[in-house]
């Protein structure tokens, strides 16, 4: 899959990672002014170059406090191959559905940088039917963990993306924030909620734009995987 950042997503990427000094072919460019100036000329290929380079600056970026809270742990770690990286998240992952949606899922989280996949693992759960069932009962399910659903009647590549997008949403909030549902006056039943008010409705709406964009960008950064 060839995923090219169009300028306006690049400028953002580069915005929320404070204009950083980078080479673009043989020229180094670093501030606002000098990126406004080089951005129209970039060739696609620069661009997908350059957003695969921003991939993990945009984690620090976007959650400072957990970045560095991962990159303490992850000292003296080896590099793994990306096979022995999907091993391991599927081994540990809280995965609930149909077993076929488990590889994409796996896939899609493997493809994040390593603290937003990780964080994931830790603090969400997956759910999913519609693949090789209508729909299914368990037992009770961990309440310490964000439940994350995914249509498992998409196609493979549509659930990484999916699994990518929501991992994204949980590096970007907080668990402490209140979770999007509201318990109605019947005492069983839950309804997805409604923002309530301008304030709440501009913070949701941007915080979906803010993980759109980066979405974007690990994609992109995952189809040049080596």
């Amino acid at each position: 899959m060839n995923v090219v950042p169009t300028r306006h997503e690049l400028r953002r990427m580069l915005q929320l990672c404070g204009w950083p000094r980078l080479t673009v072919g043989r020229f180094a460019v670093q501030g606002a002014d000098e990126w406004q100036a080089a951005l129209p000329r970039l060739t696609p290929a620069d661009r997908q170059t350059l957003t695969r380079r921003l991939a993990w600056p945009l984690a620090m970026a976007t959650n400072p406090a957990r970045f560095r809270t991962w990159c303490a742990g992850a000292r003296g770690r080896k590099r793994e191959q990306f096979a022995q990286w999907c091993g391991r998240i599927a081994a540990a992952v809280a995965y609930y559905g149909d077993p076929e949606v488990l590889a994409p899922l796996t896939v899609g989280l493997a493809s994040l940088p390593a603290p937003v996949a990780e964080n994931a693992v830790k603090k969400c759960m997956f759910l999913a039917t519609g693949r090789s069932t209508s729909g299914w009962i368990g037992g009770f399910l961990p309440p310490w963990l964000r439940p994350v659903l995914l249509a498992g009647h998409y196609s493979d590549e549509h659930v990484r993306k999916i699994a990518m997008h929501e991992a994204t949403h949980a590096w970007v909030t907080s668990t402490e924030q209140e979770p999007f549902a509201l318990r109605t006056t019947r005492e069983s039943t839950l309804v997805w909620a409604t923002p309530a008010g301008d304030q709440e409705r501009e913070a949701k709406a941007n915080e979906e734009n803010l993980v759109r964009l980066l979405t974007a960008a690990w994609l992109s950064a995952a189809a040049h995987r080596p």
